[in-house]
């Protein structure tokens, strides 16, 4: 729960978490506003007054994916690498319990 989370902020720091956090939320709303033109073009309904061409759809669409993309992309680096900083100190931590474990 709560601990678990304060331990992942305190290995990554806030700048890590902000950043994924930041481009999750930009993500999603890409994503939603991408979903918002294809359900428009299936429509065929008007964008902000205007009638778009079949092009004109396509080339916003493939804009909005792509940038879709590149927000996934920049969301999964640092969030892989904050998860990978965490499995590796909880591994360091488990490892060096155990080598100070008593014995009897």
């Amino acid at each position: 729960g709560a601990d678990t989370f304060r331990w992942y902020f305190a290995i990554q720091g806030p700048v890590k978490v902000f950043i994924a956090f930041f481009f999750f939320v930009v993500w999603r709303a890409v994503s939603v506003v991408a979903d918002l033109i294809v359900s428009w073009w299936s429509a065929r309904t008007p964008v902000i007054g205007y009638n778009l061409s079949q092009d004109e759809y396509l080339l916003w669409y493939g804009l909005f994916m792509a940038f879709t993309l590149g927000c996934l992309l920049i969301r999964q680096v640092p969030f892989v690498m904050s998860m990978l900083d965490a499995a590796r100190v909880s591994n360091s931590q488990m490892v060096y319990s155990l080598l100070h474990a008593p014995t009897s």
